[in-house]
């Protein structure tokens, strides 16, 4: 019984630690993704085709993730894919969690450009939060809630007054032309 008891403090301070860890790569990913973002519009502006972006993105990430995937999996019996419901997986990730989505997202990227897309990145944590309680019968956190009501709620408002502050610069714009 004394050794789990002194074994605890150490277990809580490693699930600290994954928590830190894990806080800091959800910022790199948002930092990552931001900047994605930037470079897509302006690869698209030079290089209108969508789909040949969409491919080459599609194409190099599986290439990366390959090569990542067998280093840190070593065991060739966890690439086996026999059962029905990995092969469903791995389909519905290729299909609808890369192609469909970065299709999509270039080509919103295209016609409205970069903050328009990044916009919707939090309802899309909303919409997952919903679909895991929904369909896989997760349990709701009140510390999840919180943290997703204050990422869009931080995300809006700044997204609102950047859109007034455009709105102001259009009106004294048009006061000084009037002026002129």
């Amino acid at each position: 019984m004394a050794t789990s008891a002194s074994s605890l403090p150490h277990q809580l301070l490693s699930q600290q630690q994954n928590w830190i860890i894990g806080g800091l790569l959800l910022a790199v990913d948002c930092v990552m993704a931001s900047a994605w973002l930037i470079i897509q519009a302006l690869i698209l502006k030079k290089y209108p085709a969508g789909l040949i972006v969409v491919f080459f993105y599609c194409f190099f990430v599986t290439i990366l993730s390959t090569i990542i995937c067998f280093i840190m999996e070593r065991d060739p019996g966890a690439w086996s894919l026999k059962p029905t419901v990995r092969w469903i997986a791995v389909l519905y990730s290729g299909v609808f969690g890369s192609a469909f989505q970065v299709g999509v997202s270039t080509w919103c990227l295209h016609k409205t450009g970069p903050v328009f897309v990044a916009m919707f990145k939090p309802v899309g944590i909303v919409i997952a939060a919903a679909v895991s309680i929904v369909c896989f019968r997760d349990t709701l956190y009140l510390g999840s809630l919180v943290g997703a009501t204050v990422i869009v709620i931080g995300f809006y408002s700044v997204m609102w007054g950047k859109a007034k502050e455009e709105k102001a610069g259009v009106d004294d714009g048009d006061k000084v032309r009037k002026e002129l």
